[in-house]
């Protein structure tokens, strides 16, 4: 087990170095050349790594996320006496909470937006 531990770490060392040299502007080719493996590994190496850092990467703005809504939480609780007291004030921050709440979590349906006006043709002086 000790064997497959370490081939497993090199394998993942491997694809962060051909995560490196992909960045660096070398082809799957190149890349295979200098890791020791075929171009087709290559590409598999750097997609399997970039796979891992999106899968990072939305598991930390899933946590980031989740923080977001327990502040809102927070903030909410320490006025809904003073909403429940008919405080316009309190009540306006509230709306504003659950607009805040609702953007985060995608709730509301994108606005539309028209753009109106003319476009005349482009000629050579216009360029």
């Amino acid at each position: 087990m000790a064997g497959r531990k370490g081939q497993s770490e090199q394998a993942a060392a491997r694809r962060v170095e051909a995560l490196n040299l992909r960045m660096a502007g070398a082809s799957y080719r190149q890349i295979g050349a200098r890791l020791g493996i075929s171009e087709a590994q290559a590409h598999k190496d750097v997609a399997r790594e970039l796979d891992r850092l999106a899968a990072e990467a939305q598991e930390a703005a899933q946590q980031v996320l989740a923080l977001e809504l327990a502040r809102l939480d927070m903030a909410q609780l320490a006025i809904a006496q003073q909403v429940r007291n008919g405080n316009l004030g309190a009540i306006d921050r509230w709306l504003r909470i659950g607009e805040r709440r609702a953007r985060l979590l995608g709730l509301d349906a994108p606005t539309r937006q028209e753009i109106k006006g003319t476009i005349g043709p482009v000629t050579s002086n216009d360029q």
